[in-house]
């Protein structure tokens, strides 16, 4: 009784003692021999494994040294993920994109003193906000997304079939539908897109009437920031349409289609698979309890050759040009997406310590 206690959780305990009360009744009363016991207890552990509880693949192969027997575990498909994602909150960082289809910017980190003096080029690191993961919720942003460019559309084909007439009459509209950072941007793509469309076509009298429907929302949306302000009085006209455009197209910006595609939650990483697995299998037993009464001897996720040589032939390499390399982050970034974030912390500070210490040491 206490080897079962000890392997599954209470709440898988007092499910099996409410279903099949003989069997415990026979092991209390020492009716059962130890193998039935483990062969019973790995039954449990392979119906749970592989039902729609935790949804994997089981499999067996031996060692290679013959020594012992391999359970394989993997997620069946990538629908799996999503379920157990969903059903466990798993906490998943926003895509960056998602941002900008909301109308902010994604949050980043301070600038460093090199950046500040102009020595480090790279952008300032962002550092997205993590959600629990809801199936529910990533549908029904894009589901608003795709609602916002429908309303963006309507706006923008009204004001300009009303521009020539009245255009006064329309930049109070302009004004409070620019006012909402998720329709803002909806309208400015829209208006780029119109406006390109216009070009192809060489519709000169529609391209002119967007082009100056387009010039006043920019105008409206700058002038409630005082860096974009002061950026378009130091512009021609020309070169202000020209950075305008550039500010709310691609790659700078999204395009109508990728801002009604783009997902809320960036992709599954195979360390968020790992976890997922790891935790998903602890709703039901104790990996530390198998490990203490011999079921399994360890528990351990499998490396990919492939990614271990990559590392193997740059970041661990032993050749003196790799040796002698500065120190920098984009290795440990690398070590930290196949080792995760602990092992990645530790190769972080060792790159922030060597980098300190280079100068006093030579």
């Amino acid at each position: 009784m206490a080897t079962m206690e000890a392997v599954f959780t209470t709440r898988v305990f007092d499910d099996w003692f409410a279903r099949d009360p003989d069997f415990f009744s026979k092991v209390h009363e020492g009716q059962i021999t130890q193998s039935e016991l483990t062969t019973k207890v790995w039954d449990k552990i392979i119906d749970i494994l592989s039902s729609e509880s935790c949804g994997m693949t089981v499999g067996w192969k031996p060692s290679i040294d013959g020594m012992s027997i391999l359970l394989m575990l993997k997620l069946a498909d990538e629908g799996t993920v999503l379920k157990l994602a969903d059903r466990m909150r798993y906490m998943m960082p926003v895509r960056k994109k998602a941002y900008q289809v909301t109308g902010f910017e994604c949050p980043r980190l301070p600038m460093t003193l090199l950046q500040r003096l102009g020595f480090d080029k790279h952008e300032q690191v962002e550092v997205p906000a993590y959600l629990a993961f809801d199936h529910d919720r990533g549908k029904c942003f894009k589901e608003l997304a795709a609602q916002r460019i429908k309303t963006a559309r309507g706006l923008v084909n009204k004001w300009r079939a009303g521009w020539s007439a009245a255009p006064s009459e329309l930049i109070e509209s302009m004004h409070r539908f620019t006012r909402m950072a998720d329709m803002r941007s909806a309208l400015m793509i829209v208006l780029v897109e119109q406006l390109k469309l216009a070009e192809e076509k060489n519709d000169n009298a529609g391209s002119g009437i967007l082009g100056q429907v387009f010039d006043k929302c920019c105008a409206i949306v700058e002038s409630r920031d005082k860096d974009l302000k002061y950026e378009a009085g130091m512009k021609s006209d020309l070169e202000l349409r020209r950075s305008r455009l550039d500010m709310w197209s691609p790659p700078k910006f999204l395009s109508v289609e990728e801002y009604q595609n783009t997902e809320l939650w960036e992709e599954f990483t195979e360390l968020d698979v790992l976890r997922l697995i790891r935790k998903r299998i602890g709703t039901f037993i104790t990996i530390e309890g198998l490990q203490q009464k011999g079921f399994i001897d360890d528990f351990f996720p499998v490396h990919h050759m492939a990614s271990m040589g990559s590392l193997a032939t740059t970041w661990g390499s032993l050749s003196p040009s790799q040796i002698l390399r500065l120190p920098g982050d984009s290795f440990t970034d690398h070590v930290r997406d196949y080792f995760g974030e602990e092992v990645g912390f530790f190769f972080h500070w060792l790159t922030y310590i060597t980098r300190h210490l280079a100068v006093p040491g030579v």
